[in-house]
């Protein structure tokens, strides 16, 4: 744990000894670190005193990770693993494909993106112990040889023996769409990430109309909706009430009459 509150002086507030570990991702409490063979949970709670919680075995020469929401996609020689991580002291192996080679993943709404020396692979993870191949790059014949990826909207930034490289990808499923400022009816959030137990939306709309904000989660699930009835016209700011809602990452969807907007918002507890 390196402490860089002051990025000109940064020092070494703690660590916690694991044998080759190659990479490392942080939610909320707690880092998630892939090692030679190992997956491991690490409690850092306390940044200066870290503590080891748990490990699953499995993997082979692990090359990256990425959390999203309760779950941890791995990639390594062999496979691209996903470990149910709802529980951190009890993390639980679910699924895995075979993904050669990759040496790289990002998440970017409902899209997994895994860069192989050859290309990059496109995955549907609506739903999570289900991957669904949805489209691939291959670079076969270019020169390029791929190395890390990361994901921005339909954007991936690929690493490559030739410099960056940027592609776009169309899916389709709930995205997060641009800041509509001419449009009747936006609106924007307040606070991102959110850790109170409401979440602060500014709405401007033209006209009273009866309106809708959907939450949706990684699954592509409703879990909860908003009914706004005959909204005054003009700029209103409005608290909805997530108490029951975990840690993760969600999609709040505007629903008019003739508009559609949809922002990705953070939750930490």
């Amino acid at each position: 744990m390196v402490d860089i509150s002051n990025p000109l002086l940064p020092y070494v507030a703690g660590q916690c000894s694991l044998s080759r570990a190659y990479d490392v991702e942080v939610s909320g409490s707690y880092a998630y670190v892939v090692s030679e063979e190992l997956f491991t949970v690490v409690d850092i709670t306390d940044p200066s005193n870290p503590s080891f919680i748990t490990c699953v075995g499995g993997l082979n020469v692990p090359s990256d990770i990425c959390v999203s929401g309760m779950y941890a996609f791995v990639t390594d020689r062999y496979d691209l693993h996903l470990v149910d991580i709802t529980d951190p002291h009890n993390p639980q192996e679910i699924y895995w494909t075979g993904e050669s080679q990759s040496s790289g993943i990002d998440i970017s709404g409902l899209y997994a993106y895994i860069s192989k020396p050859d290309g990059i692979s496109v995955y549907n993870i609506s739903q999570p112990a289900n991957p669904i191949s949805a489209g691939y790059y291959n670079s076969w014949g270019s020169g390029f040889r791929f190395h890390g990826v990361y994901a921005s909207g339909t954007y991936a930034y690929a690493s490559t023996n030739c410099g960056l490289k940027i592609y776009q990808f169309y899916g389709a499923g709930i995205e997060e769409t641009e800041e509509k400022t001419t449009s009747p009816l936006s609106f924007k959030l307040l606070q991102n990430p959110v850790r109170d137990n409401h979440i602060s939306v500014q709405l401007q709309n033209w006209k009273d109309e009866n309106i809708n904000l959907s939450l949706y989660n990684l699954l592509g699930q409703r879990i909860k909706i908003f009914h706004l009835n005959k909204l005054p016209s003009g700029e209103n700011k409005i608290r909805l009430q997530i108490q029951e809602l975990q840690s993760g990452i969600y999609f709040l969807k505007l629903e008019g009459q003739a508009t559609s907007q949809s922002a990705k918002l953070t939750v930490l507890r």
